[in-house]
């Protein structure tokens, strides 16, 4: 290679930098999370959303809103996925992963325009590799959705004010309108909005004619989501309990399902450590810090922090039971927050310490190392930080079909999940009420087949596995937190063992 092709070779790189590594990152967040994409089965919030989605066009809103604070938008689009793309689990969680790739791209840009390159670099790349992220980057649900609208809306608010002109309010008020229809979280993010305006005029950074705008582009868009919020009647049954500080601690940061201890060997150690410190530090410099972009770590933490807060809040009123993946929405502005936190303290010491020709060389290869970390993640033992085994409708089913006959009987509380799997055997399920239904239909049919969540049947039907321990039918294992049994009047439980061998 001669000096002048290494020349060019050297121009280009510095030239397009920028590029090449938004695009490999951007790439990696793309492997990341079609790795193993049809792994696990649906599960049943994924097989509530299809079965909503699979109804006509009209009647899938009214059926996303006998779902509990559910909105519309992500119902619609599974349900064009489902009838003009495909139906297979990959297929179907493909938007997913659409939004969680352009929830990277857009944290860049974000991060970028509120405080530089290396900011909107790290916080894409740390976003790239978080397990939270990636685990619901491949779920039907509208988690990561609304995560990429929460974005956008912050985006847009940040331009609108920073511009002030009647363009960027009009955007502002578009952008959140359509989140909204995405999930309510967006609604909480831009009623946030508005009391960070009050925050910023009260302490004399912001002119008060400020919150005119956006009183008229928020309110617009509020009173465009105004019909659904009326629609839907919010109804819960179940009791909150305040989650230790543990949960709270990982909750935007890790998959669900798996406990996680916390050691200085477990990569997620590091990520909360960075994380949360970063988060308590930009609270602290937005109140009493003097550098420039102080007043954008505190629109980030308002977002983040207070948004968290609220979603706590309002389980607490409803009452509802709080779950990690109820803060995963937020886990982008939080990430973004610990990054611009990390990059306002260090510039002084970084200008010092690295010379500006060679500062852009530094942040690519310490982007290079998160994202080889992250290569390096799958293939390690850690890769249980990224995987949780869902429940397998599809071997339940799978079995099902194979060792079902065609006059038995299969009960479960909520037919069409097994249904979504085998629709062939739609005429032979049958709603479980209680023990009256297996002894009911023990008389009618030789063979009786019970499926369900051992968890969810001793909350909603606890005499069923009273009388599972009392009768002990025969019960087939093996399927992840599903339980199988077979009963029969007419038969033994020898007949039962030989009657499934014979498949």
């Amino acid at each position: 290679m001669t000096r002048e092709t290494r020349n060019s070779i050297r121009q280009f790189l510095r030239r397009y930098h920028e590029v090449i590594l938004l695009g490999a990152i951007l790439l990696v967040a793309l492997a990341l999370r079609l790795y193993q994409l049809e792994q696990d089965s649906f599960w049943i919030d994924e097989l509530t959303q299809i079965n909503a989605a699979r109804r006509s066009f009209w009647a899938v809103p009214k059926a996303a809103l006998a779902h509990p604070a559910s909105a519309p938008l992500d119902y619609l689009i599974t349900h064009f996925v489902y009838y003009y793309v495909g139906h297979s689990e990959g297929i179907l969680r493909l938007p997913a992963v659409l939004w969680g790739v352009l929830s990277v791209a857009t944290l860049y840009f974000l991060g970028k325009r509120m405080f530089d390159k290396t900011t909107g670099f790290l916080a894409a790349a740390i976003l790239t590799i978080l397990p939270s992220h990636i685990y619901y980057s491949q779920e039907v649900r509208p988690y990561t959705l609304a995560a990429f609208m929460i974005l956008l809306a912050t985006f847009a608010f940040y331009h609108a004010v920073g511009k002030n002109t009647r363009g960027a309010w009009v955007l502002y008020g578009a952008t959140l309108a359509v989140g909204m229809y995405a999930h309510y979280y967006v609604a909480i993010v831009g009623i946030l909005h508005g009391a960070y305006l009050v925050l910023m005029a009260l302490a004399k950074r912001l002119p008060w004619n400020r919150l005119l705008p956006y009183v008229v582009a928020a309110g617009i868009a509020g009173l465009l989501f105004l019909p659904w919020a009326l629609a839907d009647q919010f109804g819960s049954t179940y009791s909150f309990r305040w989650p230790a500080a543990s949960t709270l601690f990982e909750a935007p940061l890790a998959s669900p399902g798996i406990t996680y201890r916390f050691t200085l060997s477990h990569p997620l150690t590091w990520f909360g450590a960075f994380v949360w410190t970063g988060a308590v530090a930009g609270v602290w410099l937005f109140i009493r810090g003097k550098s420039p972009a102080r007043d954008n770590l505190g629109l980030l933490a308002v977002v983040a922090l207070a948004g968290m807060a609220s979603v706590l809040a309002l389980d607490y009123t409803a009452p509802y039971f709080f779950v990690r993946r109820q803060f995963v929405p937020y886990a982008p502005i939080l990430v973004l927050l610990a990054a611009g936190t990390a990059a306002t303290l260090a510039q002084g010491g970084a200008q010092r310490l690295v010379r500006a020709e060679t500062r852009d060389r530094a942040i690519a290869i310490a982007v290079i190392v998160l994202v080889a970390f992250a290569l390096a993640t799958l293939a390690a033992p850690l890769a249980q930080s990224y995987r949780y085994e869902k429940e397998d409708w599809r071997g339940v089913a799978r079995y099902l079909l194979q060792h079902a006959r065609y006059d038995d009987i299969i009960l479960t509380r909520i037919p069409y999940y097994p249904e979504t799997y085998v629709p062939e055997l739609a005429k032979q399920i049958i709603t479980l009420k209680g023990v009256e239904t297996v002894q009911n239909q023990a008389k009618k049919h030789k063979r009786v087949w019970v499926l369900g969540r051992p968890y969810a049947l001793r909350r909603n039907l606890p005499e069923i596995l009273d009388w599972a321990a009392t009768e002990k039918p025969l019960e087939v294992k093996g399927f992840s937190q599903l339980c199988l049994y077979l009963y029969s009047e007419q038969m033994t439980r020898e007949q039962l063992e030989a009657s499934l061998k014979q498949w």
